[in-house]
């Protein structure tokens, strides 16, 4: 692993052990009520399996934070003299990607809400695929076909109302 990458995974494990201490010590109290006399008479609480999860997952976390911790303090120092990284126009679109993705997401969540499911639907997959490259067009014909799925399903037999 490069050096980059390996310094990315310790911020990222850093971070999600922060938000298993948020939920472990301030959002799953906050949120989960326990009566006192649920304590007294079983073990099992509200909180029990919630905190249990967090717990595992901190645990996983903290793994993996010290096993990236270990493969940075064994990499070679990095080499001053070598040449800067010059990114172009392409790289740049490319670094952007994930956020215009998340973008176009936030868009069609909007569309959902004014238009509805059949309109935010019908506009907002061609741009996703378009931009994930997909140029075949029984592709688009399949996310249609899914949509069309979803909105029976939904519509006819949960008797969710779609507009």
């Amino acid at each position: 692993m490069d050096r980059k990458k390996i310094k990315e995974d310790i911020v990222i494990y850093a971070l999600l052990l922060a938000g298993c201490g948020a939920l472990y010590f301030w959002l799953t109290p906050d949120q989960v009520a326990v009566n006192p006399n649920m304590v007294d008479q079983s073990a099992f609480t509200p909180r029990t399996f919630p905190n249990l999860l967090t717990g595992a997952m901190a645990a996983a976390t903290a793994l993996g934070l010290i096993l990236s911790l270990l493969r940075f303090a064994r990499l070679p120092k990095p080499d001053k003299t070598a040449e800067k990284e010059v990114r172009t126009g392409k790289d740049w679109i490319i670094l952007f990607i994930p956020y215009i993705i998340y973008g176009i997401i936030i868009v069609y969540s909007v569309l959902f809400e004014k238009l509805g499911y059949i309109w935010a639907t019908l506009l907002i997959p061609p741009v996703l695929m378009f931009l994930f490259g997909c140029r075949k067009w029984y592709l688009y014909l399949c996310v249609y076909g899914f949509s069309a799925l979803m909105y029976v399903l939904f519509k006819y037999v949960l008797y969710v109302p779609l507009r």
